[in-house]
């Protein structure tokens, strides 16, 4: 196997569960109004303008990682 293929598989295999994980901590933060960070927690009552802020910026990062994964998965298809 090419070098090339087994990066693009730990690509892969590194960035699906990290989507999974964006996803559901979004979830949980539009259904209970609290999107837990590094050290503190955003409140939607509290602080609507930082929790929105909070969950563009996720909803940004899993763009970014369906780029990646798309295009790891482009590159292994396409040999």
């Amino acid at each position: 196997m090419k070098p090339e293929t087994i990066a693009q598989l730990v690509a892969i295999a590194l960035v699906v569960p990290m989507i999974a994980l964006e996803v559901h901590l979004i979830r949980e933060a539009l259904a209970n109004g609290v999107l837990p960070s590094r050290g503190r927690s955003y409140d939607r009552n509290r602080e609507p303008g930082a929790f929105w802020f909070a969950v563009a910026f996720h909803a940004v990062c899993i763009a970014g990682l369906t780029a990646i994964g798309g295009y790891s998965a482009y590159r292994l298809i396409s040999g």
